[in-house]
């Protein structure tokens, strides 16, 4: 019988220290834990290559790890949009020094239309014939690095990422 009742005040002990630590949460952050929403830094990052490869860099992990946005291929066949995990682009050992650049920040909740933003903006197509001229010579050449410059305008006037 005393076993029971000691169990009992041990439970109701332990809820009353849980109420008081949600409400001097709540004093302290006047906002339920469910409302802070994670942001991660954008950055644009650049690859040796020929010509060097750009991407953008969504830095999601505390371990300096994120995503990749970019374009793959070539301007013979044509370029295709491709997400992929990526480490922190100064691990890789192609990255270029000093060119992971901050665009800005972007919330969590934001990274479905980050994606959907780099899906809008056309993938560089086959542009080159296979003499090396171009198939249109009034038309600029455009590669992974205008892609990118189009993407990062494109979510900044969209609001998505913000400085």
């Amino acid at each position: 019988m005393h076993h029971a009742k000691h169990q009992s005040h041990h439970f109701a002990h332990t809820i009353s220290h849980f109420h008081i630590a949600e409400s001097i949460h709540d004093q302290i952050y006047h906002t339920p834990l469910a409302e802070v929403i994670m942001s991660y830094s954008v950055y644009t990052a650049e690859y040796l290559g020929s010509p060097n490869h750009v991407g953008i860099f969504v830095e999601t992990a505390s371990d300096g790890s994120g995503l990749v946005f970019h374009v793959v291929g070539n301007i013979l066949n044509g370029m295709t949009y491709e997400k992929k995990p990526g480490k922190r682009p100064d691990d890789s050992a192609t990255f270029v020094p000093g060119s992971k650049v901050r665009i800005g920040s972007i919330k969590a909740t934001d990274l479905d239309r980050f994606e959907l933003a780099c899906k809008a903006v056309p993938a560089p197509g086959a542009q080159l014939k296979l003499n090396g001229k171009p198939k249109d010579p009034s038309k600029p050449i455009r590669r992974c690095g205008e892609w990118v410059q189009d993407v990062k305008e494109k979510v900044i006037a969209d609001k998505i990422v913000k400085d």
